[in-house]
């Protein structure tokens, strides 16, 4: 859906968090909650309303928890599918710094190469323990 802001075409969009993933047939839906502010008009003050929408994801690359952006589709795929992700703007799981574009934890950077050792050295400890419970549960 597009609005007419001057004499230019604007597309609508929303940004939202994926809150459930459903498969209908050989569509990949994912349900997104959007965030709008409504004003009351006694108190003339906004208030956060929250509206689910179901959106169409076409490469089935999102995750719940994740903040995308939502587009409208040319046609509506079904009675209440009328818009696709866009793009994943914060995937779960991976917080980066917006300005160095670093890993982070909490307020300290990560360094990604020993995250990576980190990683590969419990893989193979975990390996150890698990054969060494087996051994344990044949004897």
């Amino acid at each position: 859906m597009a609005k007419m802001v001057g004499n230019r075409v604007t597309e609508m969009v929303r940004i939202g968090q994926v809150i459930k993933k459903n498969a209908r047939g050989d569509l990949n839906l994912v349900k997104v909650r959007a965030q709008n502010m409504k004003i009351d008009r006694r108190l003339m003050m906004y208030f956060p309303s929250k509206k689910d929408r179901w959106c169409l994801d076409e490469n089935n690359s999102t995750k719940v928890g994740d903040i995308v952006v939502m587009r409208h589709l040319e046609r509506p795929v079904a009675r209440e599918v009328f818009t696709k992700i866009g793009e994943i703007m914060f995937q779960v799981g991976n917080v980066r710094d917006p300005l160095t574009g670093r890993l982070c934890r909490g307020t300290e950077y990560v360094d990604e190469t020993s995250r990576f050792q980190e990683q590969t050295r419990r893989g193979s400890s975990e390996s150890v323990d698990n054969k060494k419970k087996s051994e344990n549960k044949e004897t």
